[in-house]
């Protein structure tokens, strides 16, 4: 107990060949330990590497009544640890980023889909005859009833019906193509919600 806490005073004053006795007697112990902890080989050497490196390097700060194979599992301890810690906010953000990433690709695919529906839509739109547009508009985006078309553009309801059934059937012709890309803007906008 007492050659171990003098080992600890005899690193503390830089004494290399005492610190080589240390190392060689514990590393091989020391990666076993923390291979246990990280289930990888090759971290845990790296772990019981910066161990000892941060012991030499702070040797002068070293506590001077402590055990050195003590100090030095726990040490090993709290550095593979902190790496596990490390790892875990490293995935966390990675997966973080790549989700970010996606979305943002997502919603810029979405974008420009809905940006070339639009623009599909409106030559569609255009290229119906002046009575069928005005009521197609009036029915679809101003959301108004037949009825109430009828009474502002002073025809009958079934005027109204038959040029919505035209302007449907002209608009299902134009946008055939475009299908599947309202399908997936539909899906996605309720899979959003």
């Amino acid at each position: 107990m007492k050659a171990e806490i003098n080992l600890i005073y005899q690193i503390n004053t830089g004494n290399e060949l005492v610190f080589e006795k240390v190392f060689k007697q514990y590393f091989k112990a020391l990666q076993n330990y923390a291979y246990t902890i990280l289930n990888d080989l090759d971290i845990a050497e790296e772990m019981v590497q910066n161990v000892f490196l941060k012991i030499w390097e702070k040797r002068e700060k070293l506590p001077q009544d402590a055990l050195i194979g003590s100090y030095l599992y726990k040490s090993v301890y709290h550095e593979s640890l902190n790496w596990l810690r490390h790892e875990k906010v490293k995935r966390s953000h990675q997966q973080h980023t790549l989700y970010s990433m996606k979305d943002e690709t997502d919603n810029a695919e979405n974008h420009i889909k809905m940006k070339q529906l639009e623009e599909q839509l409106q030559k569609a739109l255009n290229k119906l005859p002046q009575q069928c547009r005005t009521i197609f508009q009036m029915s679809r985006f101003d959301e108004l009833r037949y009825r109430e078309i009828a009474a502002e553009l002073g025809i009958s309801i079934k005027t109204v019906e038959n040029q919505m059934g035209k302007a449907l059937r002209l608009m299902r012709l134009k946008l055939v193509e475009f299908l599947p890309v309202m399908i997936g803007l539909i899906n996605s906008i309720f899979i959003l919600k």
